[in-house]
């Protein structure tokens, strides 16, 4: 007679360990420093030049197809992140994304209001580092006061 024995995959261990709350630590703390240079450096980049479309309708189905695609890449790997991290790791990388969305979009917002007639305006290069540095700082403000869920 034989029995099937299921043997704990190596995996395991390696995903373990690379949702420990260090390596994130870690992990945003170089991103946000990046992020925060990458801001300074690319403020006097122009605007990248774009093209006018000249299927405006075939970009504007690709743009929507790019979307859709990465939205259900993001469901899948946050579904991911949800089954290999604690609680406490998840929400904390779910609640600084989204106060990270949303600075993003304030200070854009407050950017243009205030500063964009005497500064200029932002670049999609500074955007990215604005992003990127919004995502760790939110980040450790989650992890030094707490997801309160």
């Amino acid at each position: 007679m034989f029995t099937l024995q299921i043997v704990e995959v190596p995996m395991a261990g390696f995903v373990k360990r690379l949702y420990s709350p260090l390596l994130f630590d870690c992990l945003f703390a170089l991103s946000g420093a990046l992020g925060v240079v990458g801001v300074v450096l690319d403020v006097s980049r122009a605007y990248p030049a774009i093209a006018p479309a000249a299927q405006p309708l075939t970009k504007g189905a690709a743009l929507v197809g790019a979307i859709v695609a990465a939205g259900l890449v993001a469901i899948v790997t946050t579904r991911f992140d949800q089954k290999h991290a604690d609680d406490f790791v998840f929400h904390t990388l779910t609640k600084s994304a989204f106060i990270a969305m949303f600075t993003l979009l304030f200070a854009l917002a407050l950017w243009q209001m205030l500063f964009a007639a005497r500064l200029g305006g932002v670049s999609s290069y500074a955007t990215i580092g604005v992003l990127v540095a919004s995502w760790s700082l939110a980040y450790f403000y989650t992890r030094v006061r707490g997801t309160g869920s």
